[in-house]
């Protein structure tokens, strides 16, 4: 059954080797998590966010964000 508490996945895609970030309630903490990778990698990482579809029943791809440092 659906929970609250896993509304959203959170993943980074390095190398393609997907590494769960974390499973959140709420966009504002899926940012917060986000902007934390996003300074742990500096800069260099590529973020894809699922939200849980309750008609489906199962998680869907929502949005990607792709950090990369400037040369």
């Amino acid at each position: 059954m659906f929970r609250k508490h896993s509304r959203y996945k959170l993943y980074d895609d390095y190398d393609n080797d997907m590494e769960l970030l974390g499973a959140y309630a709420n966009m504002r903490q899926v940012q917060k998590a986000a902007r934390e990778r996003n300074i742990d990698t500096d800069g260099e990482c590529v973020l894809l966010l699922y939200k849980f579809n309750l008609t489906a029943g199962k998680y869907e791809l929502v949005n990607e964000w792709y950090y990369t440092m400037e040369d």
